[in-house]
């Protein structure tokens, strides 16, 4: 690694650890999903959610960006499809109660779905572009430099979303009523419904 690609390694890693590690769908999703099935039935989740950030960087990087910019109209589309689809999930998880017979039958969110959900989650295209506008090196070292930028992500958000599943693992003993329950779930669907704003930012 030459001492410019380090130098962009370095800067992504402290922008990517902030940008995982604040509230955003997919932390509000996965804190709402180890406190409903705990940690093991969460990580498929966690994966599909790398996997997913992982193939939009690249697509990014191969030019989808541009796309977008050069489109408008199908960048308005994804934008409204996002925002639908974030005020399902903040229904659905205002709904949930624990120990009831619907929690009992229902299935946490798997790679494949958490995957394809980080092209509709407007945090993630939001800090993908500008990670990449951001770090990526002109020339030769375009490439190389993504690659750093890729595994940047990899270990940040790996780190950040697994402290969010454990902190909704943590608190699955405090929901031990269903008043709590209650306000949990309505919190959790409240705050999930709030990262449409970030959608029409």
């Amino acid at each position: 690694m030459s001492p410019e690609q380090w130098g962009a390694f370095s800067a992504s890693l402290i922008f990517t650890l902030a940008a995982a590690g604040t509230p955003g769908p997919n932390n509000m999703l996965l804190t709402a999903s180890g406190a409903q099935f705990g940690l093991w039935r969460t990580l498929p989740f966690w994966l599909g959610i790398r996997l997913g950030n992982a193939a939009m960087l690249l697509a990014i990087g191969a030019g989808l960006g541009e796309l977008l910019e050069l489109y408008p109209s199908l960048h308005r589309a994804l934008q409204i499809l996002s925002a639908l689809y974030l005020l399902y999930l903040a229904w659905r998880i205002a709904q949930v109660r624990l120990g009831s017979a619907s929690q009992e039958q229902a299935k946490p969110i798997g790679v494949l779905a958490a995957a394809a959900f980080q092209f509709v989650n407007p945090k993630v295209w939001a800090t993908t572009l500008a990670s990449v506008s951001a770090f990526s090196l002109p020339g030769p070292a375009y490439w190389p430099s993504l690659s750093w930028l890729l595994l940047a992500w990899l270990l940040s958000g790996s780190v950040m979303n697994l402290m969010w599943i454990a902190f909704g693992v943590g608190i699955r003993h405090w929901l031990n009523s269903p008043r709590r329950q209650f306000w949990f779930a309505q919190g959790m669907g409240g705050l999930t419904a709030a990262t449409v704003l970030l959608v029409f930012w």
